[in-house]
């Protein structure tokens, strides 16, 4: 009788630990099927308000070239225009690269130059307070990669450091070799993540800012992912977050 009820309860827990797996199977495929969905509806809004921005685009340009004398708030007030046009189309593209399968065009990347060109553009954007310091190995190995994309996972990543630190704080970015590839480390000094939010923060629209959109984490690692990279997070409330990133020398394309 001991024997049986000792059977019947390695049943009983077998059953139980099936069930829970094929429960958390199934909520997984719901949860993919889900963002799947969402995908392809946030893709198509998306193109239609990219068409719509062209148009201001070139209204912008236009008022640009025609003004040929503006007083200080005139250019003030255009310069913001042009920045927040930059900003919505960066919005739409990573809506539009996570819905979309885009074959890498690979070539040879000086990470380390590139880096560079970002933090320059950066520095003539952000507040005075915010201090980017770029930390470079001397001889970085070059890559084979896709350019476009690892600008933007770079400019991604900078732009969420930013807006961490809410207009005052350091952003050290720092580059090392690898014994197949390099290293790439995003730190800042913001306000960091809780352990439930850093748990969430890859997946598609999921997002604490106001105004984010949910994609941009999320195409950051699709197209890390696509580079045969890594991709990994650590972050403290009060103390910042860093993102740590990996490339091979070459990458495989599937």
């Amino acid at each position: 009788l001991n024997i049986e009820h000792k059977i019947q309860h390695r049943l009983e827990t077998a059953l139980s630990l099936k069930t829970r797996e094929l429960r958390d199977a199934h909520e997984v495929n719901l949860k993919n099927e889900r963002f799947a969905a969402m995908g392809k509806t946030s893709a198509v809004i998306a193109h239609e308000i990219k068409n719509q921005l062209g148009t201001i685009k070139n209204i912008a340009y236009l008022l640009n070239t025609r003004l040929k004398s503006p007083d200080e708030a005139t250019k003030k007030h255009l310069n913001m225009l042009s920045l927040q046009i930059e900003t919505i189309d960066s919005i739409i593209e990573n809506i539009l690269e996570y819905s979309r399968n885009k074959t890498l065009e690979i070539q040879k990347v000086n990470v380390n130059e590139t880096l560079k060109t970002l933090v320059n553009k950066y520095e003539a954007l952000v507040d005075e307070n915010v201090v980017l310091n770029l930390d470079t190995e001397n001889k970085l190995h070059e890559i084979m990669a896709d350019k476009v994309k690892l600008i933007q996972i770079f400019d991604n990543l900078i732009q969420n450091a930013c807006d961490s630190m809410e207009g005052k704080g350091l952003l050290i970015i720092k580059t090392e070799n690898t014994d197949n590839g390099i290293k790439i480390t995003f730190q800042d000094n913001g306000h960091g993540m809780t352990t439930e939010i850093k748990k969430k923060i890859f997946e598609p629209l999921f997002t604490t800012k106001q105004k984010g959109t949910g994609f941009g984490l999320a195409t950051v690692q699709e197209l890390v992912k696509r580079h045969n990279g890594t991709i990994s997070v650590e972050s403290e409330i009060g103390i910042g977050t860093s993102f740590h990133l990996t490339f091979p020398l070459y990458i495989e394309i599937q």
